[in-house]
């Protein structure tokens, strides 16, 4: 790891904290610190997964504002605009990951699955409002607009919290916050999930004027996982994140940002191939199974047209590069999101991330 470059962020100061961002900090702080610094931000780019949800929230938000056609009759036309939410992440894809093949849509992961349980849940969903209000700042002197909330902004001031949450709608006298989650795999509600709602909740009633009793999760099979907002709960939540921004921002200046390496942190966070911190973990429990162990860092021993072999702690490893993938002397390497091939062999997928010195 000695030939590579591990650079120390330098972000920009805090200046809104959306509830991911929020959920970042109490996470890793070093990870929020790559987020914020603009020269390593681009390292984090789309993939297949975030792509197909925000094509399905597009699709969602589309049924709530009551643009499709009345429910029971609308498969058609679902199905017409489905296609072209995907098409348009698909050139989102292909423009961000310029140096690289994007597969074709239909070799997506959990494309079926999603495309199918959406649709049949959203041909039978009422629209919330024709009058929904569109996704913007409100102008101090303008009146609270009424309910429900599509993708409405919000933002308290003396937080500096702001976020637009997917729904904020009013039922049975009772005002609820709802996020729709779009992954196949979504269960009982995480504790990111939770303080992500409770954020919401606290913004909404910043900008109604008026308490949030419940919020809501809403899968793709249109299950529902709730609780009950407690207040004391929305203040713990907002006053954890006030303390998480002002000690990211005590440390800013020195740049000793504290990195907080797990599997759960460290799994999907693209920043793990430019954070020392990561390799020194996954060092020390690489032959532990929640750790992503197809991750590789070491010295290129020898190389052929599209494969190099890689010594790696206390074993060689030979990867298959990714098509336009060249390496030239590299004499380091650092590669996440690999595909594995038996104990001995890894291949880049087309996203992975490859470093070299």
């Amino acid at each position: 790891m000695s030939g590579l470059e591990w650079p120390r962020p330098n972000p920009q100061s805090i200046t809104t904290i959306s509830p991911t961002l929020a959920n970042t900090l109490l996470a890793c702080e070093k990870r929020a610190a790559f987020e914020l610094d603009p020269s390593t931000a681009k390292i984090s780019r789309p993939n297949t997964r975030t792509a197909l949800g925000s094509a399905a929230h597009a699709l969602i938000e589309a049924v709530l504002r009551g643009e499709a056609p009345p429910a029971g009759a609308r498969t058609e036309w679902l199905e017409e605009k489905w296609d072209d939410a995907l098409d348009h992440e698909a050139q989102k894809l292909a423009a961000a990951w310029h140096d690289r093949t994007v597969p074709p849509t239909e070799r997506w992961p959990g494309l079926v699955a999603t495309r199918r349980r959406l649709i049949k849940r959203l041909d039978r969903l009422a629209a919330a409002s024709t009058a929904a209000m569109k996704p913007r700042p409100r102008a101090p002197d303008e009146g609270i607009a009424p309910l429900p909330w599509i993708e409405r902004w919000m933002e308290d001031p003396k937080t500096g919290l702001a976020g637009k949450a997917d729904l904020v709608e009013e039922a049975e006298g009772q005002v609820r916050v709802v996020d729709h989650k779009t992954g196949v795999h979504q269960g009982e509600i995480r504790e990111t999930q939770r303080r992500q709602l409770l954020i919401y909740a606290h913004l909404a009633s910043v900008n109604l004027g008026r308490p949030v009793d419940e919020a809501v999760i809403l899968d793709t099979k249109g299950n529902e996982s709730s609780f009950t907002i407690e207040p004391a709960a929305v203040k713990a939540a907002v006053c954890e994140v006030a303390a998480a921004r002002d000690r990211f921002e005590s440390v800013r200046k020195t740049a000793s940002f504290k990195a907080s390496p797990s599997p759960e942190s460290c799994r999907f966070c693209p920043f793990r191939i430019i954070c020392l911190d990561y390799w020194r973990a996954l060092d020390t429990h690489e032959a532990q199974d929640e750790w992503p162990v197809s991750d590789i860092c070491g010295s290129a021993t020898q190389a052929a047209e599209n494969v190099v072999t890689v010594a790696s702690g206390n074993r060689e490893v030979q990867l298959v590069l990714a098509d336009g993938v060249t390496l030239g002397s590299a004499s380091e390497i650092a590669a996440v999101d690999l595909d594995r091939i038996g104990e001995y062999g890894a291949r880049m997928r087309w996203n992975s991330l490859i470093r070299v010195g």
